[in-house]
């Protein structure tokens, strides 16, 4: 099953009025909605990306990005989904992002920021490869994406439920 707001609440830590706050306005919500949500009538419903996507999205906040910049890159990227699909919840693969200062002043600072997910190895191929093409870049910051996933697991399930699929199942109904 998929999460009203309410309890999603509860599975991201957060405060009704944060989650409430963050998703529904453009640019503000690391995932793309899905189909219905925030359609006349209808209430958002969270699944088990979600909670990924919010967990990096607040991860890459606590190294000293705005929640839009790293909510913004998350969505962009996909990444919750694509480490979703990644092999062992992501283990050895990292999220990185970093700004590249523009070769010409004309660019917009919004156009500033890149991103990737990978190995290290293939991070700093993809941070050289921008420094080559697009100008200097500057501080590199990267999260683990299996440390993000276990985190939002745990906290999912001090909630009361577990990821199940892309939803959750109560835990008093995971045994059935």
């Amino acid at each position: 099953m998929h999460l009203k707001t309410a309890s999603f609440t509860e599975v991201v830590g957060e405060t009704y009025t944060i989650v409430r706050n963050v998703y529904g306005r453009p640019g503000r919500e690391p995932r793309q909605p899905g189909d219905g949500d925030f359609e006349h009538g209808h209430t958002r419903k969270f699944g088990w990306a979600d909670a990924v996507a919010w967990r990096m999205t607040r991860d890459l906040s606590e190294l000293g990005m705005t929640w839009d910049d790293a909510a913004s890159l998350m969505h962009r990227e996909y990444a919750a989904d694509r480490a979703l699909k990644a092999a062992q919840d992501g283990a050895g693969l990292f999220f990185a992002v970093w700004p590249v200062a523009p070769i010409d002043a004309e660019t917009p600072q919004a156009e500033l920021w890149a991103a990737g997910m990978g190995t290290p190895a293939e991070i700093a191929e993809m941070v050289e490869h921008d420094g080559r093409n697009y100008g200097a870049v500057l501080a590199v910051r990267m999260i683990s994406v299996a440390r993000s996933i276990a985190t939002a697991k745990r906290l999912a399930i001090s909630a009361g439920y577990v990821p199940h699929g892309n939803g959750f199942l109560k835990l008093d109904q995971s045994d059935e």
